[in-house]
């Protein structure tokens, strides 16, 4: 969020003959324009996540030029990144953590989550993918694990988990989906407006392409206690030697955690 010019930021600049005052109207000044922010904030807030947080919306991909705007805004400040009006020295920058969540959250009604996560075994080589989608109840509508032949590295597993997050999704392709992943790297390439030239390139432009089919897809970061089913379906993959894609059944190391996060309040929102 950036906070505006204080407005007696012109008659400061010109100077003042009591420093003393000049102290006086700095400290105003930071209270003024933290004050005016917050409101701005809880404002937006209130009027249109009045059961949510504003920092998960997922924003449809016919939203409207001021919509884009905000999802803007909120990207900043996902990023944790806020510009303060200082003192005299100009602008300074500060980081916020706005929100420390340590469990999966559901998604808003009409909105598939879709959690994914790559495991990688760096001295037997060994790899595999993850993949749960489920709906605005916590319900579990999907469940995926598969091993991966000839993978490189950590990356290239996580990158692969989210095209096969991708790919599987499209089962639903009239739902607003948000696909979550613990790898911040594969996360920012995706989400690149410039063409990724990493070794995983290939993996990104399908996975950015086969987000076409849907009518709103986003890919977020999100910490890895947040992210624990996708994790174990990885690594019973690992374990058991195997891969399946399950509507019904799922392991048993996992059904526990599901569980436990389909009882998680809601605090996602999507505008539409």
């Amino acid at each position: 969020m950036v906070c505006g010019t204080p407005a007696n930021f012109s008659r400061r600049r010109s100077g003042c003959s009591n420093p003393k005052s000049a102290a006086m109207n700095r400290s105003k000044d930071k209270e003024d324009t933290t004050f005016t922010a917050s409101v701005e904030y809880l404002s937006l807030e209130a009027k249109y996540f009045p059961q949510g947080n504003q920092l998960d919306t997922v924003v449809a991909g016919e939203a409207s030029p001021t919509w884009r705007a905000i999802e803007y805004g909120l990207e900043l400040l996902k990023k944790g990144t806020i510009y303060r009006v200082g003192n005299e020295p100009g602008i300074s920058l500060g980081r916020q953590d706005h929100r420390k969540v340590s469990a999966w959250v559901k998604p808003p009604g009409g909105v598939l989550k879709v959690n994914v996560d790559g495991a990688f075994h760096g001295q037997s080589g060994r790899a595999a993918v993850g993949v749960i989608a489920r709906d605005h109840d916590g319900r579990a509508l999907l469940r995926a694990w598969r091993l991966l032949f000839h993978c490189r590295d950590a990356e290239e597993a996580e990158a692969a988990a989210c095209l096969e997050g991708v790919r599987l999704s499209t089962r639903w392709p009239d739902a607003s989906c948000v696909l979550e992943s613990d790898c911040s790297a594969v996360v920012e390439k995706v989400n690149m407006k410039t063409p990724d030239r990493s070794i995983v390139s290939a993996i990104i432009g399908d996975i950015q392409s086969e987000m076409w089919q849907f009518r709103a897809f986003r890919v977020c970061k999100v910490r890895r206690e947040q992210n624990k089913v996708a994790h174990e379906l990885a690594q019973w993959a690992i374990k058991s030697s195997s891969s399946k894609v399950s509507f019904v059944n799922f392991p048993e190391c996992v059904e526990s955690l599901i569980s436990e996060e389909s009882g998680t309040l809601l605090g996602c929102n999507g505008v539409t």
